[in-house]
């Protein structure tokens, strides 16, 4: 009898030192993740919704002003992140909160250049050199004058980047994965915690993609996705594309961008996403219809007399 107590106790401090040793380690994982930056840090309390804003250095004003309106939208278990340029968070200093800039690498060669093919962007680039400047050292398809970016082309890779690096992010953070993930302009309004009640009944180990149709092409629904309302992906789809459709996303936008043959982010993603098999395609919810809304186009029907719809009240004054 003596012996069994003596196995038992032993027992009894092996389980003690197995659990404080758990603790300890689980701690350190817990503290390195707080070490890791910002990301780590919102991801560690984030698992709803984590809204990704694509910006620039001379239009951040616009973001910085739309945040001040969607921020108490949102609760604690949302977070917003802005995809910017190289030199932008020193620029902005730390006026946009948690910032990723997108690094020229991002583009093949490291540099965004595009083959003019359209007679309208051919005719802008002779009225604006300063604003088309003439790329060097490119060889396009068919002897095209190649030309460096706009900030409007190259922002389009920035939806794609942004997307791709942030759902690395945060599945290699081993933590808890947002349920949604949502892409804007910084010009884009949303009421998160309204979209997120109105998406409550999907779940979002599904692949379901959200937001508000496009007229692009004027197809039988399901439509692409009008990127300017944002689009909102479940983690199912999320993860699926970044892990099966990532390259094939990039390939798409950068070759668009590159021949000049319809650069917008917004369409070439309905191309990703039509390829992928079993999505389920909310374009009719109304509460994300209600509760987002695209500052540009908002101002656009001020500016041309037409009646302003509800949803435009708060996206309307920060497309200046």
């Amino acid at each position: 009898m003596v012996h069994d107590h003596r196995i038992l106790h032993i027992h009894s401090i092996s389980a003690i030192i197995a659990l404080v040793v758990a603790t300890v380690v689980k701690g350190q994982v817990c503290q390195s993740l707080l070490q890791r930056g910002s990301h780590a840090q919102r991801l560690l309390t984030s698992p709803r919704l984590r809204i990704i804003t694509v910006t620039g250095t001379p239009v951040a004003k616009r973001a910085i002003e739309m945040l001040k309106v969607v921020k108490p939208t949102m609760t604690d278990a949302d977070s917003i992140v802005h995809i910017c340029d190289p030199g932008c968070e020193s620029a902005l200093n730390g006026s946009l909160g948690d910032i990723t800039e997108m690094p020229d690498t991002a583009f093949p060669g490291g540099e965004c250049t595009i083959c003019l093919q359209k007679s309208e962007h051919i005719a802008e680039a002779q009225q604006n050199p300063q604003k088309w400047k003439v790329a060097s050292n490119i060889e396009c398809p068919s002897n095209e004058k190649a030309y460096e970016c706009t900030g409007l082309i190259k922002a389009q890779m920035k939806f794609v980047w942004g997307l791709i690096h942030e759902v690395k992010v945060a599945m290699a953070s081993q933590v808890q994965m947002p349920g949604w993930w949502m892409l804007k302009d910084d010009d884009t309004y949303v009421s998160a915690d309204a979209v997120m009640r109105a998406l409550s009944a999907y779940n979002t180990d599904d692949l379901v993609w959200a937001g508000t149709p496009g007229g692009y092409f004027g197809q039988e629904p399901p439509l692409p996705m009008h990127g300017g309302y944002g689009m909102i992906f479940s983690s199912g789809l999320a993860k699926k594309l970044v892990t099966e459709y990532a390259d094939m996303w990039k390939r798409t936008e950068w070759n668009e961008i590159f021949n000049d043959q319809g650069y917008l982010y917004d369409v070439d993603i309905f191309h990703v996403i039509s390829s992928i098999p079993n999505v389920t395609v909310v374009q009719d919810n109304d509460g994300v219809l209600d509760n987002t809304a695209h500052g540009e186009y908002c101002l656009s029907d001020l500016r041309e007399g037409k009646p302003m719809q509800d949803r435009c009240g708060h996206a309307m004054p920060y497309a200046q």
